[in-house]
């Protein structure tokens, strides 16, 4: 799952964060993300390894 930082001031508004990417084992990638009413987190589900 890849990160980006939020510059609502930049000409680019999305800058890529590689270092805080999120990586997952083969065959169980992200699914069904959420995020908090306040924005501050996003949740995702992971696929045949039933874990948050």
């Amino acid at each position: 799952m890849q990160a980006y930082d939020y510059l609502p001031k930049a000409r680019y508004a999305l800058k890529r964060n590689k270092t805080l990417d999120l990586h997952f084992p083969a065959g169980s990638g992200p699914r069904h993300p959420r995020f908090s009413k306040n924005g501050d987190y996003a949740y995702a589900s992971k696929e045949w390894a039933l874990r948050l």
